[in-house]
């Protein structure tokens, strides 16, 4: 068993406090590496969020609701909703690794929707990036550009 110490913030959110650190990044705040860290090391755990069918409207839109500020992880998109989970975080805002912003050259990877690992050797003070598509954190997409470069073509 390794000896690795995870950060539990009241919320039991999961975090390798050791190796990142929370600051302005690309956009909004960012998750950065503390230090060098090797390919394939777990960073922490995405807050799993409540289970949630959000409806479509006629003209094919997600009705978000009161949710329209929070964060999802989509699981289904049906013709009638969009099964998600979502993740209500208050006034205090995302923290930990929902910090991690998208880029379409991610340096992260998450597995099974929640667990997020370094998909190369990342840099100490490097912001550590996910691909909300091809991780499937975004199946149905809000219209958002990407930033990530400029002239990025992908839509999130």
């Amino acid at each position: 068993m390794s000896n690795t110490r995870f950060s539990v913030p009241g919320d039991r959110s999961f975090l390798r406090a050791d190796l990142v650190y929370e600051r302005p990044g690309l956009i909004g705040q960012g998750l950065f590496a503390r230090t060098d860290i090797p390919q394939g090391v777990v960073i922490g755990c995405l807050t799993p969020g409540r289970p949630v069918a959000l409806p479509i409207d006629a003209s094919g839109q997600v009705d978000y609701g009161p949710w329209a500020s929070a964060q999802t992880i989509d699981l289904m998109l049906t013709p009638d909703a969009l099964y998600c989970l979502v993740k209500d975080f208050g006034e205090r805002g995302p923290h930990g690794a929902d910090l991690i912003n998208h880029s379409c050259t991610p340096n992260c990877e998450v597995e099974a929707r929640l667990l997020v690992r370094t998909a190369r050797a990342i840099a100490a003070h490097e912001e550590l990036f996910v691909d909300y598509l091809a991780s499937q954190l975004t199946i149905y997409k809000e219209g958002i550009p990407c930033l990530c470069r400029p002239r990025c073509p992908t839509v999130i």
